[in-house]
């Protein structure tokens, strides 16, 4: 691509001004008004958006050769929709010049196919793109193309996928190419170790048992996977801290994290965590609550001062136990379909007091169970196995039971 700011008469070329050819001296500066201001060859681009982005206008003063026609091109390129701009004088008369902005745009997109991938694949990475015929072939749209198809494939383990993207003229449309593009998976990428550091409470082996996916490969198992995936490394790291916080661990974090290949097939994981102080449970209140008393709660919530701090316990006693013994259920089983509670917790030293701040609402009852879809099954059979009936307050379980 070419970078050019040509005023012909700054550059001392013969101009033409009312059948006469003046020779500019480059070294003597001269002042002109713009008199006309014309674009040449935009296909697309809107040419008043072409002046605009120059800066000039019709009656402006010049200096020439001066620095203000090459800050209108440096304008128009800064707005990378073009792969040559200049500025040409097209006619003089005396104290007035008529300026000439021609430009050349970047081609558009008239259509792309893949090579080296499966079908299945490529319809896949059609929907991802989303490369859309007549869109403008830029710097940008080809970086968001490889980089698209690098993070699919890497999150199927495959680390060092890349594209090779060619752009051939088409006749289709005008000033359009077609983009090919070359896609190297490369191998699947295997683990050789997963390194822990600043683990004491659990040890090696528990941090890499909660690490379900991302396995280092082991003599004694040589069918167990060992590949590389990043979308499930992710959700790994977020298991480790689970692990962590199940212990009484409300803190604990990952510092920091790193990969790194140690030949073309494999690569070293390095986790570095910072495990925090155990933590237990102490005062528990509520507030809000009318319907309950605030034992019938705690007997529920079944945590008692001292035990061991919990996140994934509290969570399922708070809401949604698929047992159904859990503080939610007990409300939505009886018409509180709003009801919403806010577990507050204040750390206290080593220990976690929890304020649960409970809004109950105001009871539902169901005013009418419409059946849709049947078209083999009869209403009043499906009716019969439905334990909501018209009238009845809410209730979470017997919704449940008649989805099953």
């Amino acid at each position: 691509m070419k970078f050019r700011s040509l005023v012909v008469m700054a550059l001392g070329l013969g101009l033409r001004a009312q059948a006469q050819t003046p020779v500019m001296d480059p070294a003597l500066a001269r002042d002109y008004e713009i008199g006309g201001l014309t674009v040449s060859g935009t296909t697309t681009v809107d040419v008043n958006a072409v002046m605009l982005f120059s800066g000039l206008k019709v009656g402006q003063n010049v200096t020439l050769p001066g620095p203000r026609i090459a800050d209108a091109v440096r304008n128009i390129w800064a707005q990378k929709l073009f792969t040559d701009v200049r500025v040409e004088a097209a006619e003089i008369r005396g104290g007035t010049i008529f300026l000439n902005i021609v430009v050349t745009e970047k081609p558009r997109l008239s259509r792309f196919k893949f090579d080296g991938i499966t079908k299945s694949d490529a319809d896949k990475l059609r929907e991802q793109l989303q490369l859309v015929r007549g869109q403008q072939v830029n710097e940008a749209l080809l970086s968001n193309t490889r980089s698209t198809i690098s993070r699919y494939y890497v999150d199927k383990g495959f680390m060092k996928a890349d594209a090779v993207i060619t752009q051939v003229n088409d006749t289709l449309m005008d000033n359009s190419v077609m983009l090919l593009i070359d896609v190297r998976k490369g191998k699947k990428v295997h683990i050789k170790d997963v390194r822990i550091n600043g683990n004491e409470a659990l040890s090696d082996a528990k941090v890499r048992r909660s690490l379900k996916k991302t396995r280092r490969k082991n003599w004694y198992n040589p069918f167990g996977s060992s590949k590389f995936i990043a979308k499930t490394y992710r959700v790994d790291k977020e298991n480790l801290i689970s692990e962590y916080n199940e212990k009484g661990y409300r803190n604990a974090t990952i510092v920091r994290d790193t990969t790194y290949f140690v030949n073309n097939r494999k690569l070293m994981v390095e986790i570095d965590v910072e495990e925090g102080n155990k933590f237990y449970f102490r005062e528990i209140y509520f507030t809000g609550n009318t319907k309950h008393t605030d034992r019938e709660l705690l007997d529920i919530l079944n945590i008692k001062r001292g035990d061991v701090y919990n996140k994934t316990v509290l969570d399922s006693r708070m809401y949604m136990n698929q047992s159904g013994r859990d503080i939610s259920s007990l409300y939505m089983d009886d018409g509180y379909l709003s009801f919403y509670p806010e577990v507050v917790e204040v750390a206290v030293g080593d220990s976690i007091d929890l304020d649960i701040r409970i809004r109950e609402g105001k009871q539902y009852r169901v005013r009418n169970v419409i059946i849709k879809g049947n078209t083999k099954t009869n209403e009043h059979v499906i009716r019969r196995e439905i334990r909501t009936k018209p009238g009845q307050l809410f209730n979470r379980s017997d919704v449940l039971r008649t989805q099953r």
